[in-house]
């Protein structure tokens, strides 16, 4: 969802100087959230809006900090196939089951 300069969403993965299983182009990446679930996304979202509608913070994704945007119905489709992880593929499980 967009609004006021950027998406309500959250950073997963981030760059790392450690070798790591997720990798795109000789960059490591780390997973930020090991679980996803509310409080495990907010003690790791760098970047919170306040939405009066929600009476809440949503986690929020900057737009000039966004370098690529991914054809969703593509990446999901790329992701069910090359995935492992098992945080991922349980996602993945769960729809299924519906």
């Amino acid at each position: 969802m967009y609004f006021q300069g950027g998406f309500r969403g959250y950073v997963m993965y981030q760059p790392t100087e450690r070798v790591t299983p997720w990798s795109r182009s000789g960059v490591f990446y780390e997973r930020v959230v090991k679980k996803c679930t509310p409080r495990e996304v907010h003690e790791h979202t760098k970047w919170c809006l306040y939405v009066l509608r929600f009476d809440s913070t949503v986690p929020y994704i900057p737009l000039s900090t966004i370098r690529r945007v991914y054809d969703p119905v593509k990446r999901v489709a790329e992701l069910y196939y090359k995935t492992r992880g098992v945080l991922e593929n349980s996602g993945f499980v769960r729809y299924r089951e519906h």
